[in-house]
């Protein structure tokens, strides 16, 4: 591997190459779904008031989030969302009303409260969740005192029980190596270096070149042997399509921005990381020895 990884350096001239190893909950809301509208009831004798559906596209305060999500202004981009349809009370010259509105996956980590829209923002009120037993659908509840448009506005409240992803599965080709490509490598000291990364080096057992791959550090052992960005695991590296490394049989997918690697070059480690190429993903560890 040592012989391997000095003779491709020699061959870049300028550059070095190290061999080193190495994922907003977003619900989205669908103005077609089949939520039931929400509804209002009186809280307070005969007081008069009159309501009417907005549809979620309409809804006041509202901006559009990748081209899909219609969501709230005000809040954090992706945090929160509106769910469904609103509503505007009209007509209500004294009294209370109670306004609720239909939520989905409540027992999946999501929650929120009824938010009332005063000209200018968003204003959350306080709400109760309940959901009939024998029923998907859960009911948020919020008393209103005056009239103007009312909505649900939803967000996860609970992340441990947001639904898990599958895992892939694995690819049906192997990994034989990977590596940065990079340059400005220093030495900080006796043990360390620091270099600028380029790119992500891959070679497989066949031609990948045009594929889209993406790269995750998931970690090193011992821990403080690489740092990408100052750390050590769970962190994306890039993504791309597999292209040409000069006259190599490697393969590499270019990092973009300012990025650095500092890597422990007088001890016995490993890298772990994760390829995850849409259709499946291989985890693989890099060993690496004086």
């Amino acid at each position: 591997m040592k012989k391997f990884f000095l003779f491709i350096v020699s061959g870049i001239l300028m550059f070095s190459l190290m061999l080193v190893n190495f994922s907003t909950v977003n619900a989205k809301n669908d103005p077609a779904s089949a939520l039931p509208q929400p509804f209002a009831t009186h809280l307070s004798g005969d007081a008069e008031f009159e309501t009417a559906v907005v549809s979620l596209t309409k809804l006041s305060g509202g901006i559009t989030l990748d081209n899909s999500l219609f969501v709230p202004a005000g809040f954090s981009l992706g945090e929160k969302q509106f769910e469904g349809d609103g509503l505007t009370l009209s007509g209500l010259d004294y009294g209370k009303v109670s306004l609720c509105f239909p939520l989905n996956a409540v027992n999946q980590g999501w929650g929120g409260q009824v938010g009332f829209w005063d000209g200018t923002a968003w204003q959350l009120l306080e709400t109760s969740i309940s959901t009939p037993s024998e029923s998907s659908i859960s009911w948020g509840c919020a008393t209103a005192y005056q009239n103007g448009q009312y909505a649900f506005i939803k967000w996860v409240v609970d992340s441990s029980l947001l639904p898990k992803a599958p895992a892939k599965p694995t690819c049906n080709f192997s990994i034989n190596m990977v590596g940065f490509f990079v340059e400005n490598r220093i030495t900080i000291d006796e043990n360390f270096a620091k270099a600028t990364a380029l790119g992500v080096l891959i070679q497989s057992s066949e031609d990948l070149e045009g594929k889209a791959v993406s790269v995750k550090l998931v970690k090193s052992s011992p821990a403080s042997s690489f740092l990408y960005d100052d750390k050590m695991k769970n962190v994306f590296i890039t993504s791309g399509e597999l292209q040409p490394f000069f006259s190599t049989d490697l393969l590499v997918v270019p990092i973009s921005g300012d990025h650095t690697i500092t890597y422990k070059y007088t001890n016995n480690y490993s890298i772990t990381y994760e390829l995850d190429f849409g259709d499946c993903a291989i985890v693989y560890n890099q060993p690496f020895f004086d």
